[in-house]
């Protein structure tokens, strides 16, 4: 299977989403805030615009210069970095790439799964972050295989669609 841009730029969309509601609760708070010291109801209201336009702006322009750079990195790969083998046993899970780079996880470093609409996210303990396993990458008999493997291995912290 080969990976594409767009799961690279999806793992990184869905990694930081809970940037944009914090960034509009930390505005939200600002703007209580001058509504109480304002003087008049205009002025308030500049100020709520002003804190609105330059919230919306930031979060352009950090989640722009994230994606770019994951786009980038994503472009620079090579074929054979992109085409990845995904292996999963009862010991655990190994992905392999054409040039011949492995990273093997025992069941012991996961944590929890998910599955959602277009893939299957592991999470890792410690500060390892999550795995991410497009669905494309399995036949149809794989992904009832896979789904059974992550249920009796991970009991009830794998949350999956297709149970």
């Amino acid at each position: 299977m080969s990976i594409k841009v767009g799961d690279y730029l999806r793992i990184q969309f869905l990694r930081y989403w809970w940037l944009v509601p914090l960034v509009f609760v930390i505005v939200a708070f600002d703007l209580y805030r001058s509504i109480l010291q304002s003087f008049s109801l205009q002025d308030a209201l500049i100020g709520i615009l002003m804190y609105l336009v330059t919230a919306v702006v930031l979060m352009l322009f950090v989640f722009g210069v994230l994606l770019s750079m994951t786009a980038i990195a994503a472009l620079l790969m090579s074929k054979q970095q992109r085409d990845v083998i995904y292996e999963f046993d009862e010991r655990g899970f190994t992905i392999r790439d054409a040039g011949g780079a492995m990273l093997s996880y025992p069941w012991s470093l996961i944590r929890g799964a998910r599955e959602d609409r277009r893939a299957f996210w592991l999470k890792t303990k410690r500060v390892m972050g999550f795995r991410y396993f497009p669905k494309r990458a399995f036949g149809q008999e794989e992904l009832s295989a896979l789904r059974a493997l992550l249920i009796a291995t991970l009991g009830t912290s794998a949350r999956l669609k297709g149970k």
